[in-house]
Parts: structure tokens; C-alpha cells; sequence
């Protein structure tokens, strides 16, 4: 075949319009096919190239999914590619400890070295590697970053994770810098002062400091850590610093010094005098002045403005508890049980100890009166009127040791009178209390500590208040009555009582109001003061008295009952009487009746005037039974609901 029959037909001509024409051959060299064949190429290596490094990402994904760390990442010099987290921090730590027991290098100090050594530094592998290996992982790279940061680390691209030791032994570097400043002879030596005092003096003693020479600690330490936590040895050269010392702040100086004076006071716990303290004063142009005078390492002393206490510790130990302020005295009455009360809670606040401006509370100081302290059933008042209670009586105390207090002049914080006046102590004197409602509380105004005092001789119960008296001074107290309100008789019947006789229940208390002065006298006996204490209102309480109900009170009106053991009594009969016959027969009159000359007058009735006199008894009214007395009405004002005084 010759050459002309293998030739590729021509494409068919174009004809005018584009209408292809028949029976034409296409030329290969036209030049519309030229780019198809490069394109074509160019397409299929990029397809080829695509899917490889789409295969790459997912495989580096894949490794990624594992923790397993990409190609050409290094630690501390140690390759970690292709190693897990786990297998990492292993060799990591194995290549710490050797590192750690090699390094080693010294710190050159004043023509001295010191040396660094890295075992003695403790040092381990840093916990945040751990996040520094995950990003050697690819952990927070996306799907095609992971491919290209796998792809760069196959190529020979390293990356390393920076520091990987950490320095355990954290005292050791200020080992190091202290040894380095021994090196230099120590460091500057601030000014100090102190106070020195006596119980009359006082004074300022400043000691000038000293310069020093020390070693720029900043710049050591950051020269330190940074070999060590990079695991590199390197000669370390200390930087020396002199530092002279720095002059005091004089105003702050005086501003410590200063103090107010403090009075000598008793400890209560161990009745030990505890000793004054002195006002302090510091002039702070005078410390400057000594402090010019002074060269570096010398003393000197300023004197300080003192302010004497008012109580001094030689004042009190001679004065402690030695006057008595004031005392107050009532005759116990009553049975044993009331007896018992009363020293029970009179013994609980013998010997209290107050330190001026503190109180005492007679509640919270003889607690609340119980059977399982000793307390037994007395007579007390209550919103009833007298009743039995535990721990009656105790109120008594209470009011002694409130006499001694308005007589010692001491302050009265809380007080209140009973309901119904009391027989052992004067009107407007008394103190009543309840748990835990009614109190009385009192507070030591003096400026000397107060003990309180309780004796019982002889059924008198006494209250003093010992203190220290500072003047001559004393206290009468006055009560003035401004009116009364009678009691009344009631009557209460009881089978108990024996017939015949009665029994008195309980007492009559006259109601009054009374207002309690307190005179303040000077020692010649001259009124100096008259002052107000309290308006006190005692509500009146009616006698009781207890009879036998076949008894009764013919006196008062209430008729025996019937006694229903007596024997029933039979009703009895006249006899009869037979009628009397007359033996005459009636007498007629012989006179005629005389006839009235004036007709008769009507009588009138005249008036009655009454007279201051009954002219006859009147009809005494039928017996009826007389109800219980009531009690009078309580003043709630004076109690809360319910609670009895004790």
C-alpha cells in the first residue's frame, strides 16, 4: 500500500453558513486541536495526584484517631514520630533522667563558683508536653491539614515541641541564690527600732542599717531555669548589686508607735493583775534628727511623749476589792424549800467577778432554775396570784442584790417590779425574775473591777458589792408612796378544813404606786443629788380565806350546806284536840249601840321620811352559796402570758 491510502480522511469541508462539506479531509495541524492532548494529560496527573493525597489525609487521620505522632516531630532530641502518646512520654522521661544526671554547670560568683547540677533540681518531664505531643498528632488540624502536616514531616521538615523538663525541686534555685549571696558578703541590712518602756518611762531605740552587697536575684533566677528547663549547661555569670540601706518612713514609724494608755485590769480566769499600759507618742521630725546623727550599724535612742493610765498596775494591786460600794440586806421567810432556793441561786452569784463596763445577768449567772440542780417546789407569784413552783423564792436574791447595786451607785440596765408588793423587801426595792423572760442585769460603771458578795447568817440574806471607792460619797434610797388601792376579803371553800374553823389562804396585798429616789450624799452628810429611779405600780390582791362548806360564812352572806352524813329526820304529827262545847249560851247586849254624832273621817296615810336608822331590821334575803373569788385582773404589761414570777 502506498502512504496515500493510510491517510486519516479530512473532516468535510465548511460551507457558507457552516454547513459542513461532503468529500473533505480534516487536517491534523488545525489549529483548534492543538491544547486537547495537554489538557487531557494534565487532568489525568491531577486526578492522580488528588486521590493520592486524599489517600494521605485519610491515612494521616487515621493516625491521627490513634494519637500515633506525624513524621519529623522531636523532643528534648528525641524523634517521637510514629510513636504513640504513651510510647512518647516514656522515652521522654527515660531521656530526662539521663539528661538530668548529666547536666550540670556552674554559677560564677565574686571569682567563686557555685555548681548547678540537674539531678539536684529534680527535674521531670512538663505535664504540658502532653498537649504539645497532641498537636504533634494533628489533633486540631482538620482532615487536610492533618495530610499536609504528615506530607511535611515525610519530607524532612522537623518540629519540635519546645520545652519538655520541668524543675521539681522548686527550693533548689533559692538555695542556689542564697549560697550566691554568701558568696558576696549578705545582703543589705535594713534599720530596725523597737520600744523599750518601763512602768514610768518610754523610748525609741533605731539602729541604723548596713549597705550590702548582693546578687541581682531576678536575673539569677531566670538564668537558672532557663538552662535547666531546656536541659543545656552554660556557664552562668551573677550580676552583684550594692544596695545601701533605706532610709526609714518616719510618719509610718511614729504612726506604729503611737498607742493610747491602758488601764491595769484583773484576769478574771486566774485573779492575776494583769499590768498597765502606757500612752505612746513619737515626734517624727525628732527620730529623723537622731537618725542623721547615726553611721551605718550604731544605735541611738529618742524619747517618747508618755500618757499615764488612770488605773495604774501599783494603784490596783493596792486598791483591788477594798472598799465595800454598797450592800443591801432582807429577811428570808418561808418554809425549807424557799430557804433552799434562795441560797442556791444566792450562792451562784457569790464571788462574780466585773471588769468595768461589764454585766451580769442574774438569769444567764444562776441558769435556769431546775429539780436536777436542787431547786425545790415553793410559793411563788404568778398571773393566778400566789402558786406553787420550782425554784419559788429565788426572786428574793435577786431584789437584795438590787438594793446593794442603787446603793453602790451602779448602773441599772434591766429591772422590774413584781405584781404584787413582797414583805422582805421596802416598795419600789425589789427585783423580780422569771426564765428566761423577766431578767435583771446590771453593769459595773466604775473604773475599777467589782466582785459580788452573797452571805446567809442567821436567816438574813445580805448582798455587797466590793469594789474601789473614789470618793466619799453615799446613797440613800427613798421610796414615796403616791397611792393605795385597798384588798378585799374572799372566801374559798374547802371539806379539808375542820369545822369550826378557818384558814387564811393566802394574804391580803394592798395595791400602791410608789416612786424610788436616789440620794447621793457627800461624806459631811450634804445633799448632792435626788434622783428619779423608777414609777413602780403593785396591783392589790384580796385576803383568802378557807372554811368548811357545812360550815358556811353567816357573816358574809354564804349559808352552811347540808351535811349529807347526817341521818334523814321523819316529820311528826300534833295529836289531836276534841272540840270544847259552851256551857252557857252567848250573852246579848242590852245597850243599844250609840250612834256617831260626826260622820266618820277617813284616816290618810302619812308620808314616810327616811331616817339614817332603820326602825326595823330588814328581812334578811335568803341564803345563797357565794361562787369562788376570782383573782383581780392581771396588768399584762407587767408579765407575759403565763409566766410566773419566781
Amino acid at each position: 500500500m502506498d502512504e496515500k491510502e493510510f491517510q486519516t480522511p479530512a473532516p468535510p469541508a465548511q460551507e457558507e453558513g457552516g454547513v459542513p462539506q461532503q468529500g473533505r479531509r480534516l487536517d491534523p495541524n488545525h489549529k483548534g486541536g492543538k491544547w486537547r492532548l495537554p489538557v487531557l494529560i494534565v487532568a489525568i496527573v491531577a486526578a492522580v495526584v488528588l486521590a493520592a493525597y486524599l489517600g494521605l489525609c485519610a491515612y494521616a487521620n487515621s493516625l491521627a484517631s490513634k494519637g500515633v505522632i506525624f513524621p519529623g516531630v522531636t523532643a528534648a532530641g528525641v524523634e517521637l514520630g510514629g510513636k504513640d502518646q504513651a510510647q512518647a512520654l516514656s522515652e521522654l522521661n527515660e531521656a530526662v533522667n539521663e539528661l538530668s544526671g548529666k547536666l550540670e554547670f556552674p554559677v560564677h560568683v565574686n571569682g567563686q563558683q557555685i555548681m548547678v547540677r540537674g539531678s539536684d533540681a529534680g527535674l521531670t518531664v512538663n505535664p504540658e508536653v502532653t498537649a504539645q505531643l497532641a498537636q504533634g498528632a494533628g489533633e486540631n488540624a482538620n482532615f487536610f491539614s492533618r495530610g499536609g502536616k504528615y506530607l511535611s514531616g515525610l519530607l524532612g521538615k522537623k518540629t519540635d515541641v519546645g520545652y519538655v523538663m520541668r524543675i521539681g525541686n522548686e527550693g533548689y534555685i533559692d538555695d542556689i541564690v542564697r549560697q550566691a549571696n554568701a558568696l558576696v558578703g549578705g545582703g543589705v541590712v535594713e534599720t530596725v527600732w523597737t520600744v523599750e518602756e518601763t512602768e514610768e518611762t518610754a523610748d525609741l531605740a533605731i539602729t541604723k542599717g548596713k549597705t550590702g552587697q548582693q546578687v541581682e536575684v531576678e536575673d539569677l533566677e531566670r538564668q537558672l531555669r532557663g538552662l535547666l528547663e531546656a536541659g543545656q549547661a552554660e556557664n552562668v555569670e551573677a550580676k552583684i548589686i550594692t544596695t545601701p540601706p533605706q532610709e526609714p518612713d518616719f510618719d509610718k514609724m511614729a504612726a506604729d508607735v503611737a498607742r493610747e494608755p491602758l488601764d491595769a485590769a484583773l484576769d478574771v480566769e486566774t485573779d492575776e493583775v494583769i499590768p498597765h499600759r502606757l500612752g505612746l507618742k513619737l515626734d517624727p521630725a525628732k527620730a529623723k534628727a537622731v537618725y542623721g546623727t547615726l553611721a551605718e550599724g550604731e544605735s541611738g535612742t529618742v524619747e517618747l511623749e508618755i500618757t499615764q493610765p488612770d488605773v495604774t498596775t501599783l494603784e490596783l494591786r493596792a486598791t483591788l476589792f477594798r472598799d465595800i460600794l454598797g450592800e443591801g440586806s432582807s429577811k428570808i421567810t418561808g418554809d425549807a424549800n424557799r430557804v433552799t432556793n434562795v441560797r442556791l441561786s444566792a450562792a451562784a452569784c457569790d464571788g462574780v467577778v466585773l471588769l468595768p463596763g461589764q454585766q451580769m445577768s442574774y438569769n444567764q449567772t444562776t441558769g435556769q432554775r431546775t429539780t436536777a440542780k436542787g431547786y425545790r417546789e415553793a410559793t411563788g407569784y404568778t398571773s393566778k396570784g400566789q402558786e406553787m413552783m420550782v425554784g419559788g423564792g429565788v426572786c428574793q436574791p435577786s431584789s437584795t442584790l438590787y438594793l446593794a447595786c442603787l446603793n453602790a451607785n451602779l448602773e441599772i440596765v434591766n429591772r422590774k417590779n413584781h405584781m404584787y408588793t413582797v414583805s422582805y423587801m421596802p416598795e419600789g426595792i425589789d427585783a423580780t425574775v422569771s426564765w428566761p423572760n423577766l431578767d435583771y442585769v446590771f453593769a459595773n460603771n466604775t473604773k475599777y473591777p467589782i466582785k459580788v458578795s452573797m452571805t446567809i447568817e442567821n436567816r438574813v440574806l445580805t448582798a455587797r458589792i466590793y469594789g474601789t471607792k473614789t470618793d466619799d460619797t453615799y446613797v440613800k434610797m427613798e421610796s414615796v408612796r403616791l397611792s393605795t388601792t385597798p384588798a378585799g376579803v374572799s372566801y374559798e371553800a374547802d371539806p379539808e378544813i375542820p369545822r369550826g374553823t378557818t384558814k387564811v389562804v393566802q394574804g391580803a396585798h394592798t395595791g400602791k404606786k410608789v416612786e424610788v429616789y436616789k440620794n447621793t450624799y457627800a461624806a459631811d452628810g450634804t445633799l448632792l443629788s435626788r434622783e428619779w429611779v423608777s414609777t413602780d405600780t403593785y396591783r392589790p390582791s384580796n385576803k383568802i380565806i378557807g372554811y368548811n362548806p357545812l360550815d358556811g360564812v353567816p357573816e358574809a352572806g354564804i349559808a352552811p350546806q347540808p351535811d349529807p352524813s347526817a341521818p334523814p329526820v321523819e316529820p311528826t304529827t300534833a295529836p289531836s284536840v276534841p272540840p270544847v262545847e259552851p256551857t252557857a249560851p252567848p250573852v246579848t247586849p242590852t245597850a243599844p249601840p250609840v250612834e256617831p254624832t260626826a260622820p266618820p273621817v277617813a284616816p290618810s296615810e302619812p308620808p314616810v321620811t327616811p331616817s339614817a336608822e332603820p326602825s326595823s331590821p330588814p328581812a334578811e334575803p335568803e341564803p345563797t352559796a357565794t361562787p369562788a373569788p376570782t383573782p383581780p385582773p392581771v396588768d399584762i404589761s407587767l408579765l407575759p402570758p403565763g409566766v410566773p414570777e419566781e
